[in-house]
This record gives C-alpha cells, structure tokens and sequence, in this order.
C-alpha cells in the first residue's frame, strides 16, 4: 500500500467519524455594554429575591463605565455543584473567549 493510499484512507475514515458527530452551533454575543459597546464592562448588580423559570432569568445590570442600564440574558448555562468549579470554568472562558482583562482593557 503506496503512503498516498494510506493517507486517503486516514482522510475518509477521519470525515466518516466527524460525520458520526453531532455538531451543535449556537450563536451568542460578547459581554459587552449595549450602550458604550465596552467588552466585559465592570458592572453592578442589585439582587433581588424572586422566583421563576431558570430559562427565563435576566439580569439587570449598570454598567460602571458609562453609567447605564441594561438587561442581560443568558443563552447559556454551566451547572456546577461546587462554587469551586466555577473558577476552573472562569479560567478556561478567559483563555477561549479573551475575556481574561475582567473589563480592565485601556480605552
């Protein structure tokens, strides 16, 4: 078997399986401020007691930047067990994402 034929085959059996995969693709925004367009802005956030669909939670955010008001919601969710877990999550979205300046970023 020539090294080209072995190649070819690596190549079908590599498309065969990536075929097998599901892929999902979802996409969603940057933190970012809708008013001043800042990424990951230092924001404040007053909790308040309430009760409803997780599906459903929004957050009502001022952004320190610039001062305004807004309305997130998250279109993505990771459940952990342990407030622990969290900073490994934090991290790897740091690295992926390049939001690792946590909104301290120079004008």
């Amino acid at each position: 078997m020539s090294e080209l034929q072995r190649t070819l085959e690596r190549i079908a059996s590599a498309c065969e399986r990536m075929a097998e995969d599901p892929v999902i693709e979802m996409e969603t925004g940057p933190p970012n401020c809708p008013h001043c367009d800042r990424v990951n802005p230092v924001i404040r956030v007053e909790e308040s007691g309430g009760t409803g669909l997780m599906a459903e939670f929004v957050i009502q955010a001022r952004c320190e930047h610039c001062g305004n008001t807004f309305y997130a919601l998250p279109m993505q969710w990771q459940c952990v067990q342990r407030l622990t877990q969290i900073n490994e999550i934090l991290e790897a979205r740091k690295e992926v994402a390049g939001y690792g300046n946590n909104g301290n970023e120079s004008d």
